[in-house]
């Protein structure tokens, strides 16, 4: 038992009134039913017994274990009970505000409906379901309903093989709703579906394809009736396949579990269907059990279906066994089974149609041949309509004289109020490309309809998807019916697909704005017309296409010569405007350049009516759509500037309201930074811009950029002759700076020598002294030992710490990077150094926010080295009783400064000594810098004062670098008697990548 369960039986027994326990044994009885139907059906009755005994009767009680008790025992193939509970719940859920539940009820009655044999009743619910989730706007139940549509073309598949197709096309669309839902169960359902359809279509591979990807989803999402259903729809697909292995082995194991299961309509099928492959091996006795216990079970439950199909296998059975009696009796008990469960309403139809026949077919035949005649001549007439317009379609190339033929023409052959052709030009839009019967201020040429293919109830969407007409005999009766902003509603309408390449392009679309709908003679003719005016408009589309491609090509040619002819920014980039303005029938063409200065855009080259205006305009950065390009670098179209919030007036020129345009806008990028845009306006009635308007004009934007690039260079090298005068004498000055800073050098490697000729003389002392008395007295070496190691050691580091400085000047410094935790990097060094803080005194404080530092990625060794070279440097430079503080900050997203990198943390060691002097921030970074007089130098790691070789900060800070880092300092400045103090930053990304980076020096804090 799981914990849920228990939970709400626990709620059960907790109840304090009856309405209360009711509801707690409803939701009880849900979460059982996920691991048993029989045991889940009982809890139900009692919530249904308790709902009946209130005074008055608890309603919403009664609805709710009615619907949840007729879905259970569906399931357990108690189809009259599960009947009659689901309608009595129908009757109740509206009233209690359980509309939410009236889908599922709908659906369950459906499938009863046709495990009864009653197709016509099961059809009838799953429309009402499909109305029912579509007002809920429940996209589950609306998939279930298509299901459901779905099934019941399949059921009448045998009389009608495009009935089989029609299933197909409402599973894929179910398909498509619980794909977008992650509905396991609904695909899986689905799926079986879909193999069961195609075994009908003898698709046989496709059909175990599907199944198999049924059963596979079933089990590993453990939906146990639906591994039921989709293991008998494989057997069955084995079976028609003729792989009687196969069938057995699926069909056998199917058996096992709903045995086990106790849901004994699958258990029907799956006997069945081995009773058959049994019988297709020619093994008739091993036949025969299984289909007598097949239809007992489906007696038991009066499955209808089962039953006929169970009589059936028996009659072949029994005749190949040699018992001709039983067989004729199992056959007439087959036939009279099928024909009550797919006949009965149809037998009814065709007796009042035969009855109507004979009253009425003396005056039928009379007319007969009355029309027959004018029939024969409406055909005629028809056909030579149709020839002339085909003739007159392909007598012309030009686009809009074929759009608008095409209308004109099909006057004459279907009355019309208004009409529209409407092509799919750019990606969910559909366009107005001509129209007629309208006047000129409703319109709707060259305006666009925004449709999205997720929406079947949409009737731009039905007519893509179905590529057949659909006709509406009165638009104030039809739910999904979808008008347009200006134009008033017609009456009756008809839409028609305009197909090429088995591909809708676009759509016929034909209005009445009298009550008098379009016949199936319109329909024929529109569709006919409408296929060759596809051929027409396709042929025209590729003539203009190459047309167009003429002509950018012969722009481009002359704007290649343009720019190479000349260096000259203004004339170069006012010839591409002009060429562009030419080719795109623009009414105001304008290339924007950005300021150097300031984040704005100027107008540089202007062309059309309010050129004037845009050159005195200024355009910010981000500001407007001219501005919004400039700072996405993206281009883009805009088909209603009106209805774009980003549209701004420009002084002096008309409002948008008044003069209609579209506007196409790419950037002028050069060397991936954008540099200026070049927009162009239209007016609307021109027609708009396309996608491939589009990408010419980032090509026309790259030539831009080019002209650009030159005329810069040329004035580069105008300016050269001016700057070599210059930077000769620029030069002459920096080699006398280089000659002064050589003798610096020179200095420096001189004081560098005397200082390490000093640290390396210490411990050579001491080796030497110390081993002279180990030679005179070599019972004292163990106490003499320690010094001489001490000396060596400090030899070693010495020459360590010069390695490590020729590793970093020439980045080949391995570093090992890991995750790591600064917090214990510098908890472990504070740890070695207590007994140098207790002889000078000083106090080491680390402060919490260091624990609290995120991980960060680094080499261990190499920050270990750069953490004891700046506090041991603190330690030498505070006085005896000074402070160190360590000290942390993190950021995720937003760093402190902007040139500091996200995601990072900074660590300060800050010190209360003698400070450091403002122009010394940076030197003391510097090799082999030194404070104070190199004659005064003592060696020593921790004493005040105390010197080195000068390279220990250069190490630390040339190794944080290589971690993407930064390393600086801080100080008010540097007096003898004034311990000013210093801090020391660190700041370390947590994720750097390698090998070195270049960093520059973020400023002080």
């Amino acid at each position: 038992m799981s914990d849920q369960i228990a939970l709400l039986e626990e709620r059960v027994t907790q109840a304090t009134t009856a309405v209360e326990r009711i509801d707690a044994f409803l939701n009880l009885t849900e979460e059982i039913a996920k691991l048993d139907i029989y045991e889940a059906s009982k809890v139900a009755n009692q919530a249904l017994d308790l709902s009946l005994k209130q005074e008055p009767v608890y309603r919403r009680g009664q609805a709710v274990a009615l619907s949840l008790l007729s879905h259970y025992n569906s399931q357990l193939g108690h189809f009259q009970l599960a009947l009659e509970q689901g309608q009595s719940a129908l009757s109740i859920l509206p009233q209690v505000n359980e509309k939410a539940r009236i889908p599922a009820t709908l659906n369950n009655v459906s499938a009863v409906y046709r495990k009864l044999g009653d197709i016509s009743e099961s059809l009838n619910y799953s429309l009402k379901q499909l109305e029912a989730s579509t007002q809920l706007n429940d996209s589950a139940s609306h998939a279930a309903a298509l299901v459901g549509v779905g099934v019941g073309y399949i059921d009448l598949g045998e009389r009608d093989p495009d009935n089989l197709i029609n299933g197909v096309h409402y599973f894929e669309r179910a398909l498509g709703v619980f794909t977008d839902l992650n509905d396991t169960y609904g695909i899986t359902m689905v799926l079986n579906n879909m193999c069961y359809t195609l075994t009908l279509m003898g698709k046989y591979d496709e059909a175990i394809d599907q199944g198999l990807k049924a059963l596979g989803i079933a089990r590993h999402n453990k939906h146990p009736k639906m591994e039921l259903s989709a293991g008998n729809s494989l057997a069955n697909a084995y079976l028609r396949q003729k792989d009687t292995a196969k069938a057995l082995e699926y069909a056998q194991e199917t058996a096992d579990l709903a045995t086990k299961a106790k849901l004994p309509e699958y258990a029907v099928e799956a006997h069945r269907t081995t009773g058959q492959a049994y019988h297709l091996q020619s093994q008739p006795a091993e036949a025969l059990p299984y289909l007598q216990k097949a239809l007992a079970l489906a007696e038991k439950i009066n499955h209808r279906h089962h039953i006929f199909q169970c009589h059936f296998a028996l009659s072949q059975t029994y005749k190949a066994l040699g018992d001709a009696d039983a067989a004729l009796h199992h056959f007439e008990e087959f036939h009279a089974t099928k024909e009550s469960v797919f006949n009965d309403h149809s037998n009814r139809k065709l007796q009042n149609l035969e009855v109507l026949f004979r009253t009425e077919s003396a005056k039928q035949e009379a007319a007969y041949y009355a029309t027959l005649y004018q029939t024969e001549q409406a055909r005629r007439h028809l056909a030579e309509g149709l020839n002339q317009i085909g003739r007159a379609l392909t007598g012309t190339l030009d686009l809009q004289e074929i759009l608008d033929k095409i209308l004109a023409n099909l006057e004459d052959l279907v009355i019309y109020d208004r009409a529209s052709l409407l092509i799919q030009q750019e990606e969910d839009l559909l366009t107005f490309v001509a129209v007629r019967g309208y006047d000129d201020e409703s319109s709707p040429l060259n305006n666009k309809i925004p449709f999205r293919m997720e929406d079947t109830t949409d009737i731009f969407v039905h007519i893509y998807q179905t590529k057949r007409p659909l006709a509406i005999p009165d638009v104030d009766e039809y739910p999904y019916w979808r008008g347009h902003r200006g134009i008033n509603p017609p009456r009756a309408w008809l839409g028609v697909p305009l197909i090429h390449r088995d591909e809708v392009v676009g759509m016929l679309s034909l209005a009445r704005i009298t009550p008098n709908p379009f016949t199936e003679d319109d329909i024929t003719i529109s569709t006919t017309l409408a296929l060759q005016s596809a051929i027409a408009i396709a042929n025209a589309q590729l003539y203009e296409q190459a047309q167009r491609r003429a002509d950018e090509m012969t722009t481009l040619i002359q704007i290649g010569q343009d720019v190479s002819a000349s260096l000259d920014l203004d004339t170069v980039l006012e010839r591409i405007a002009r060429h562009a303005h030419l080719l795109f029938n623009a009414s105001n063409t304008i290339v924007w350049l950005r300021d150097e200065d300031t984040p704005t855009l100027h107008a540089q080259v202007a062309i059309g009516t309010y050129a004037n205006e845009f050159k005195e305009d200024i355009v910010p950065i981000g500001d407007g759509i001219t501005g919004t390009v400039a700072e996405t670098g993206k281009a883009e179209i805009v088909y209603d500037i009106d209805d774009d919030p980003r549209s701004q007036h420009i002084p002096g020129t008309p409002r948008v309201e008044e003069d209609n345009h579209t506007l196409i806008c790419a950037p002028i990028v050069a060397k991936r930074s954008t540099i200026g845009v070049m927009s162009l306006y239209r007016q609307t009635l021109v027609g708009n811009f396309t996608s491939a308007d589009l990408n010419f004009l980032i090509g026309l934007t790259r030539q831009a950029a080019i002209a650009l690039e030159n005329a810069r260079l040329y004035e580069q090298i105008k300016g050269f002759n001016t700057q070599l005068e210059a930077t000769v004498a620029q030069r002459t000055a920096d080699l006398q700076t280089a000659y002064e800073q050589l003798e610096r050098l020179d200095k420096t490697k001189s004081d560098f020598i005397d200082v390490t000729a000093h640290e390396l003389r210490t411990p050579l002392t001491l080796i030497k002294g110390y081993g002279q008395l180990i030679e005179e007295e070599p019972d004292m070496a163990a106490q003499l030992i320690r010094p001489m190691l001490d000396g060596a050691e400090r030899m070693h580091d010495i020459v360590d710490t010069m390695l490590m400085m020729i590793k970093i000047d020439s980045r080949t410094l391995d570093l090992l990077p890991e995750p790591l935790h600064v917090h214990t990097l510098i908890t472990d060094i504070a740890s070695t150094l207590s007994k140098p803080l207790k002889d000078r005194q000083l106090t080491l404080t680390v402060e919490g926010n260091v624990a609290k530092l995120p991980p960060i990625t680094g080499d261990e060794e190499a920050l270990h080295n750069v953490f004891v070279n700046v506090i041991q440097n603190a330690i030498k430079y505070t006085p005896d009783g000074g402070r160190i503080t360590i000290r942390g900050r993190a950021w995720q997203e937003t760093p402190p400064h902007p040139d500091w990198p996200p995601h990072a943390i900074e660590v300060q060691i800050k010190d209360t000594g003698i400070g450091i002097a403002t122009d010394a921030l940076d030197l003391i970074f510097t090799k082999f810098y030194q404070t104070g007089q190199v004659a005064n130098h003592s060696t020593s790691k921790y004493q005040f004062k105390g010197g080195g070789p000068g390279l220990g900060l250069a190490i630390a800070r040339g190794i944080i670098e290589a971690h993407f880092g930064k390393l600086w300092a801080t100080s008010p400045g540097h007096e003898t008697n004034n311990f000013l103090g210093s801090t020391f930053h660190i700041l370390l990304p947590c994720s750097p990548p390698i090998p070195y980076p270049d960093l520059a020096l973020p400023s002080s804090d």
